[in-house]
């Protein structure tokens, strides 16, 4: 239970285990779908204020029963990363990824250092292009607070068979489908494991995940017939099925 790592937790949220956060099967609500939650984005706040979001909220569903995306998970993985370690969760992912596979463009986020070559992101309103609204990087923290670039993410696949990061147990459980008990992600055609979203399609299946956020976008598939691996950054708005450009790039390329 992640409780057993963050006695803080509300009561409500003591029966969801880390399992459940990776797999998006917590019940809890997301805090990014508060509605004042938009209200708030540029100030700063602790990983205890972003919690009393949903502190006083019922779950939607007992863990393990049904599946919904949440971002509030993904926040208190970070969180225990930081109890465990007694590190930040950006110092943390630098020692045990980052610096070991030579991802020297990877970091968390920090608007207050020099960052050469950092995207702006950008939204369109009203047919003119704009910088996006300041967006407090502790709003995010472990649930998208990383800057990369396309060759640094390639690199991550060089985990998927290799010792470098996860042992080969834990790289099976990482790959293995964990279905919610209704299975209700079916409904939405696809399957997850420990972090990934799985897509078959009448040409091949991905393992994947999305990201989006005020001004940017990106999509990472890896497909494991081939050993085929797309990523696409976006610094726009406009871009809401990232994947769908990175399919139509690989079968353009032939790669599908």
């Amino acid at each position: 239970p992640v409780a057993g790592y963050l006695p803080q937790l509300p009561q409500a949220c003591r029966p969801v285990t880390l399992r459940h956060c990776l797999a998006h099967q917590s019940g809890i609500p997301s805090y990014t779908a508060i509605a004042h939650y938009w209200e708030m984005t540029r100030q700063s706040k602790s990983n205890d204020t972003v919690l009393e979001l949903v502190r006083e909220l019922p779950v939607s569903f007992a863990p393990g029963t049904r599946h919904a995306y949440d971002n509030t998970g993904f926040y208190l993985l970070g969180m225990v990363i930081e109890a465990i370690t007694g590190k930040s969760y950006g110092d943390y992912l630098r020692d045990i990824i980052f610096e070991p596979l030579a991802m020297t463009h990877t970091q968390a986020n920090d608007y207050a250092r020099i960052i050469p070559h950092r995207a702006q992101g950008y939204v369109n309103r009203g047919g003119v292009l704009a910088n996006k609204d300041y967006y407090d990087i502790s709003n995010t923290f472990s649930a998208g607070i990383l800057l990369s670039t396309v060759r640094d993410l390639l690199k991550w696949s060089e985990t998927f068979t290799s010792d470098l990061v996860l042992n080969e147990a834990s790289r099976k459980l990482w790959w293995t489908i964990h279905p919610s008990h209704a299975n209700n992600e079916q409904d939405n055609q696809y399957s997850l494991t420990l972090g990934w979203f799985i897509v078959t399609l009448p040409l091949a299946t991905f393992y994947g995940h999305n990201g989006g956020i005020e001004g940017f976008a990106s999509a990472y598939l890896h497909f494991p017939a081939t050993d085929t691996t797309a990523v696409l950054l976006c610094n726009t708005n406009q871009v809401n099925d990232p994947h769908v450009i990175a399919l139509q790039l690989l079968s353009d390329l032939g790669l599908l």
